[in-house]
């Protein structure tokens, strides 16, 4: 028993110790460029794309690309978008003073031009987790000039 032990804990150690993150060198350029998401602007806060969406993503896309030619390939990937969905920020107003946002954690308020605290409400509001996140891809008829179908 003790020596499966160690040979699991070996082959979690190899394999990235089971973090889920996939090899990227193992993906079309172009795909890893689709399958990346834009981080929100204020670290620690806002969702971000989670590894499993990731890898679902770049196996699409290697899944649409396939077999084609490069013009082809291309074209099949404009216009593609990956991410969460979200705005760029939770809802809020402001008066002379001051600002209020709101997020998913509740509302905060900070002193009107006061971007430090500002920042610190945005992460106490929403802060930063990995999230599910889809991949729309363009209709492949509009490639049909560079595609053989």
């Amino acid at each position: 028993m003790r020596s499966f032990l160690v040979v699991t804990m070996v082959l979690v150690a190899c394999n990235g110790g089971g973090s889920g993150e996939p090899n990227l060198s193992d993906y079309d350029a172009r795909c890893v460029a689709v399958c990346t998401d834009d981080p929100p602007t204020i670290e620690g806060a806002g969702d971000v794309c989670d590894n499993a969406s990731r890898t679902s993503c770049l196996e699409l896309c290697e899944a649409r690309i396939a077999g084609q030619m490069s013009l082809c390939q291309t074209c099949l990937l404009e216009g593609a978008y990956y991410g969460t969905g979200a705005d760029d920020g939770p809802g809020g107003f402001c008066d002379n003073t001051s600002c209020t946002i709101t997020g998913r954690n509740g509302s905060c308020t900070y002193p009107t031009n006061d971007t430090a605290k500002r920042d610190m409400c945005e992460r106490q509001v929403n802060p930063r987790r990995e999230v599910p996140c889809d991949v729309e891809f363009e209709s492949v008829s509009q490639c049909a000039s560079s595609c053989q179908m």
